[in-house]
């Protein structure tokens, strides 16, 4: 691919012709158009419909007589079509915009002047920078969703755990150990004695957890609530 940043003509007093060369190699349509801020060139043509797989000859007089600095040409192209050709006439002739230098803007070519040798022709491979798709102008009823695919819910092969009853609790429990339900305990003496009780035990506790999660023998189990084995 050919992406040239400069164009380069004799340095000379008189005019001279050099030719830029637009090369299409996609299979995509574009409409081109250029744009010098040298008033010492002219380009014919600036603008116009480059097919697929063509290639357009512009024409570039350039008169070194005519002293300037930071001369440059810009060359923007868009894509097109049949449904779209009438837009891009439209967008011919229409001043450079914000959206053309951001989106449509292909390469600009700084002109350059040497003693040297210099070609008779440069070439350019479009669309260089743009990227060449363009928006629906109308409803459309092509759509093909053949090859899409709709998304499982993320949590589609995960089971929810079963919660553990009062029954199967009671079956982990030893064959010798009894359940003590509180009574006698009222308000009042709850209130004078909630610091001064010592901690229940929890061995039972203990080894329901154990019996779910069997502990590591290189390490100590240690029993919850801070109550001793």
């Amino acid at each position: 691919m050919s992406h040239p940043k400069e164009i380069v003509f004799p340095s000379t007093d008189k005019p001279v012709v050099r030719r830029l060369l637009l090369r299409n190699n996609t299979k995509t349509d574009f409409a081109v158009k250029l744009r010098t801020n040298s008033p010492a060139l002219i380009i014919e043509p600036s603008q116009g419909f480059l097919r697929a797989g063509r290639i357009q000859s512009i024409s570039l007089s350039f008169d070194g007589a005519q002293k300037a600095l930071k001369q440059s040409i810009e060359i923007y192209c868009r894509p097109v079509d049949r449904r779209s050709e009438a837009e891009c006439r439209r967008w011919f002739l229409s001043p450079i915009e914000i959206d053309d230098s951001i989106n449509r803007l292909a390469q600009t070519l700084q002109i350059k002047t040497s003693i040297g040798f210099t070609p008779l022709e440069t070439v350019l491979d479009l669309p260089c920078q743009v990227i060449a798709f363009q928006a629906e102008q109308h409803p459309t009823y092509m759509t093909n969703d053949s090859d899409t695919i709709t998304a499982r819910q993320i949590d589609s092969g995960t089971a929810t755990a079963c919660a553990i009853s009062e029954t199967e609790l009671l079956a982990m429990l030893p064959p010798d150990w009894t359940l003590k339900t509180a009574k006698g305990i009222d308000e009042n003496g709850w209130n004078r004695s909630i610091f001064s009780w010592s901690l229940p035990p929890c061995g039972w506790l203990e080894k329901f957890f154990d019996s779910i999660f069997p502990p590591d023998e290189t390490q100590e189990t240690v029993a919850p609530c801070g109550a001793s084995r």
